[in-house]
């Protein structure tokens, strides 16, 4: 569940930064076996979007992308999906338990995904 407080301030995270959404319910292991499929999902994400940044950007997003990418390859994930917000001074983990796409974005806080989720999977009270 995310905290009313994280939700507010990710609009204001300091551009520019890495945002992942991660689809890690896939069990499946790469042909080498040696890490997760999102993993490799993730990696040929960072080698699309890393022809669009900007070359002033390209070192911080290359350590962002090796953050994010050692961060995934350390922690076995317990959950559906995954929502990273990395930058310079940035660190956001989201963890979810509801499906989603697999997304990189750099720059501002990639947040539409995260609030259709929001919206879509909004908790109910019964009586």
């Amino acid at each position: 569940m995310l905290k009313s407080g994280t939700i507010q301030s990710l609009p204001e995270l300091p551009a520019p930064l890495l945002t992942v959404y991660l689809d890690t319910i896939s069990t499946e292991q790469t042909i080498r076996g040696l890490k997760p499929d999102y993993l490799t999902r993730f990696e040929c994400q960072a080698k699309l979007i890393a022809e669009a940044v900007p070359t002033s950007d390209l070192p911080l997003f290359f350590e962002q992308v090796q953050r994010a990418g050692t961060y995934l390859r350390d922690h076995p994930l317990q959950c559906r999906g995954v929502v990273i917000f990395a930058g310079l001074n940035t660190w956001e983990f989201i963890p979810l338990q509801v499906n989603i796409e697999d997304e990189a974005r750099w720059g501002t806080p990639g947040l539409a995904q995260l609030f259709w989720l929001m919206d879509e999977h909004k908790p109910t009270a019964s009586c």
